[in-house]
């Protein structure tokens, strides 16, 4: 990992390699050198400011997106491959160990909460079942995203495009939901509903993505 945080409009082509090169040809190298064994799991750590982005790190994030589209490739050619975007962990990692109180603060903001290195652990483990070839899983984790209510609903700090995360945990299990758009469209068509059947068939079709595993991403 290589960080050197610049506007776009400052990123000259020394910088873009500086950034890029670890992530990129650490990738390649590693990606041709196991480009026909038939390894038990493959697991590439990429970032989750690829997903949300970071003001200033635009090359980094593409540099992480270049992981996760060559573990897809390596999925296509039937090779094991898994990506995990990991966040912050508490107490070790970049982020608790460089960053000021107030920038991690702001990082709590627009959305991350820290995760522990047990979590850091549970999830490699999901990460190698995931790469392999005959697993049913999504191969890409998003780690690391905060979706309980004390998240910043700031248009700026909460673009659109990830408001599609979803919830896995105690929230949704225990019946403690979020107040989304989606859930009052839901909600709406449950009370528009004349019939038993009319509820099932509203609840089967909100119920079965998340039963199917077909979202690109896997949310911890």
């Amino acid at each position: 990992m290589v960080l050197d945080d610049a506007l776009f409009p400052d990123v000259d082509i020394e910088r873009f390699h500086k950034i890029t090169k670890p992530k990129v040809n650490g990738s390649i190298y590693l990606d041709e050198l196991f480009s026909s064994d038939q390894l038990e799991f493959f697991v590439f750590f990429s970032s989750v400011a690829y997903v949300t982005g970071n003001a200033g790190q635009s090359i980094y994030g593409a540099a992480s997106a270049f992981m996760a589209s060559l573990a897809t490739q390596r999925r296509r050619r039937g090779l094991a491959a898994s990506v995990i975007n990991i966040g912050a962990i508490l107490g070790t990692g970049y982020v608790s160990r460089e960053l000021s109180l107030q920038q991690q603060e702001y990082l709590r903001k627009v959305g991350l909460v820290w995760m522990s290195e047990q979590d850091a652990h549970e999830i490699f483990a999901e990460g190698i079942l995931a790469s392999r070839v005959d697993s049913p899983d999504s191969h890409e984790f998003e780690t690391g995203l905060r979706t309980d209510e004390g998240r910043s609903r700031d248009i700026v700090s909460e673009p659109p495009m990830l408001q599609h995360l979803g919830i896995k945990g105690n929230a949704a299990s225990s019946g403690v939901g979020i107040q989304t758009k989606q859930n009052v469209q839901t909600r709406a068509r449950l009370l528009e509903a004349t019939s038993r059947e009319q509820v099932f068939e509203i609840l089967k079709g909100e119920l079965s993505p998340l039963e199917s595993g077909s979202s690109r991403y896997r949310i911890y």
